[in-house]
């Protein structure tokens, strides 16, 4: 762990922290436990996945943060306004962060920061979808309940508005048009094309809002669940269904089952006299290329990896 927090990702993830750190307090943007909860969610996000990661969540903090703050006295006049003028705490941090975190973790612990590159977006996408939805569709008077259509005050959980609606989709383009240059350019990139990863974090994004306002309805007014577990859950959900669109370039290796990412490097290490020269090209390319990976290698050069491979295999 030491190592991790000594390398170049290392130095850059502690000082962000520390700006997160310094801007929170300073700001007001959270209190006292609320930024302790937030220094450990941010060495878990910049060691686990890269700093970058941690970049979207303050991003996210600093933005959700002023859409708490607009028209803060309207809202506090309407009883509708976040306590303690605004600053968040422990709970709203593991809330929002708690799924981004775990991403994180998950990614450290599998050294697959690539396919849960789009998860942990989606997840904060989500976040930020739900946050906007509420700070400027609590000023919207036009609210029906999301389940049935019925006319509700403003405020109320399950309650949706146009407002609300439009600030929802801004809060997921603003994580995916940050993070997906972000993590693509100094990170460690995506398992699929730019584009394609861009459209699906709006859409999950602002999807997750829709699902977070259902489960507000549903449960949270029921008593079943509080306002953090709803958070928790919808964030927790966006990932997961970004998850099975991050992992397809893992499907395609799936489908030929001695063609390895250990056998891979193993290749590339290989004197390149005993090996094509189109094959060496080839995996230089699309390997060290992570918006692509293996999804535009030939069908012929899959197959000459595949008897390469089983050679290998035969002969130990």
């Amino acid at each position: 762990m030491i190592e991790a927090l000594t390398d170049s990702n290392g130095l850059v993830t502690l000082g962000l922290v520390i700006f997160l750190g310094s801007i929170a307090g300073a700001r007001g943007f959270l209190d006292k436990s609320g930024i302790l909860a937030a220094g450990v969610l941010g060495v878990i996000v910049g060691i686990g996945g890269h700093w970058t990661w941690l970049a979207i969540l303050l991003i996210f903090l600093v933005t959700g943060s002023l859409a708490t703050r607009f028209s803060y006295d309207e809202k506090a006049l309407m009883g509708l306004a976040e306590a303690r003028d605004g600053a968040r705490n422990w709970t709203n941090v593991i809330a929002n962060g708690g799924a981004p975190g775990m991403i994180a973790l998950l990614a450290l612990l599998t050294g697959e920061p690539v396919i849960l590159a789009a998860p942990f977006v989606a997840a904060v996408a989500v976040a930020s979808s739900d946050t906007m939805a509420s700070e400027f569709g609590v000023l919207d008077p036009r609210v029906r309940m999301i389940i049935n259509g019925r006319i509700v005050p403003a405020g109320t959980n399950g309650g949706i508005s146009p407002t609300g609606q439009v600030a929802a989709l801004g809060g997921s383009l603003l994580i995916a048009m940050t993070a997906v240059p972000l993590i693509g350019f100094f990170g460690s990139g995506f398992s699929d094309q730019a584009w394609r990863v861009f459209l699906v974090i709006v859409l999950i994004g602002w999807f997750g809002c829709q699902i977070d306002s259902i489960l507000g309805a549903m449960f949270e007014n029921q008593g079943l669940m509080t306002k953090g577990q709803v958070n928790l859950a919808s964030t927790l959900l966006g990932s997961l269904a970004t998850y099975d669109f991050s992992e397809q370039d893992e499907k395609i290796l799936s489908s030929y089952p001695l063609l390895t990412r250990k056998t891979v490097i193993n290749i590339l290490n290989t004197d390149e006299n005993n090996i094509n020269s189109s094959v060496i090209n080839t995996l230089m390319k699309e390997y060290s290329n992570p918006t692509y990976h293996w999804i535009n290698v030939s069908a012929q050069i899959e197959e000459e990896l595949m008897q390469i491979e089983e050679s290998e295999r035969i002969a130990f």
